[in-house]
């Protein structure tokens, strides 16, 4: 049985168009359409936050059952909220989680 490797590998040898440098990519997209999307959600869906983006779905996180259940229930109104963000235009669907911490 071989052990795993456990080597580290220094930050300077990554390429920006590398895989890590495609996430740190859409992480910095994601947190700027978060950031956006904070300031025109109604205060109960505050706890709401995308946590990815993939083709024309979005999926959004809450750690709230409740606040879940409730976006859950207002698709539509959430949904027109996100098209007002540039760049969230092409979004058709949305998914909503719940976020176990």
């Amino acid at each position: 049985m071989q052990a795993p490797d456990k080597s580290i590998t220094k930050l300077a040898s990554y390429y920006p168009n590398g895989e890590l440098g495609s996430i740190f990519r859409q992480a910095r997209m994601i947190n700027y359409f978060n950031n956006k999307l904070k300031n025109l959600l109604p205060k109960v869906f505050k706890t709401i936050s995308i946590s990815a983006i993939k083709d024309n779905k979005i999926f959004l996180a809450t750690p709230d059952n409740t606040v879940a259940f409730r976006a859950k229930k207002q698709l539509k109104s959430l949904l027109e909220i996100i098209k007002e963000i540039d760049g969230l235009t092409h979004i058709k669907e949305i998914i909503i989680k719940i976020e176990l911490k």
